[in-house]
């Protein structure tokens, strides 16, 4: 199914919701296989890998020893499956367009959270200050929704904390007015404990950053 990712996104185009959240669903199954790639490398126990794959060698080389280079990038083989190319990105956030200003409901929800699981193994870096750039478009979009529409602004809050939690996103993130949409979303869900935890996560990746620093201790009042 993730083979034919950009199949499943022209279903959801047309406003598959089912579709749409396959496609989340198989997001979230290459973050969480990453993450077990990454628990392998550095464990040497294979058989969680096993449980996530069929194929655990196509993501990552064990020979008869089960040892590896220590010095090689557990990540190479799995960025070379390329399953979220520019195209299927971009396929995304036109979809993200295309339905957040007449019907702000389960698409564009799941879109976002699609988004939400991609890592940088997933995003090309020749065009990656311009996906950033993007998603900050996006998240300011669904940042100024209605304030009942809770879920929807968690994952924009989400997706910013997720670009933040590097230097040169969040420098990206700081240069934009997203940090005071963040500011406006939480008196306006004032009482809401999960919406100002993800706000104070948010401002925690740019606290680490001195770049970033300022515009939270000092831009924001």
């Amino acid at each position: 199914m993730i083979s034919n990712i950009d199949s499943l996104l022209d279903k959801v185009s047309s406003g598959d919701i089912l579709m749409a959240k396959v496609v989340r669903n198989l997001a979230k199954w290459t973050h969480d296989l990453q993450h077990c790639i990454g628990l392998v490398y550095y464990s040497r126990d294979f058989h969680q890998l096993s449980l996530m794959t069929n194929d655990p060698q196509k993501f990552l080389q064990m020979n008869e020893d089960q040892g590896m280079d220590s010095a090689d990038d557990p990540y190479t083989r799995y960025r070379d499956q390329n399953f979220w190319s520019t195209r299927t990105y971009n396929q995304i956030s036109s979809i993200i367009q295309l339905y957040v200003k007449k019907d702000a409901g389960p698409l564009v929800l799941e879109m976002t959270g699609t988004l939400n699981h991609l890592t940088r193994f997933d995003l090309p870096s020749s065009d990656g200050r311009e996906r950033i750039i993007d998603s900050i478009a996006l998240m300011r979009r669904i940042s100024m929704l209605d304030a009942s529409n809770i879920v929807m602004k968690l994952e924009a809050i989400m997706l910013c904390s997720k670009l933040c939690e590097n230097h040169d996103t969040a420098s990206l993130v700081a240069e934009s007015n997203i940090i005071h949409d963040m500011i406006s979303i939480w008196e306006k869900c004032d009482g809401d404990a999960e919406v100002h935890l993800h706000i104070l996560k948010l401002c925690e990746y740019l606290i680490k950053f001195e770049e970033t620093r300022s515009t939270v201790l000092m831009g924001t009042g």
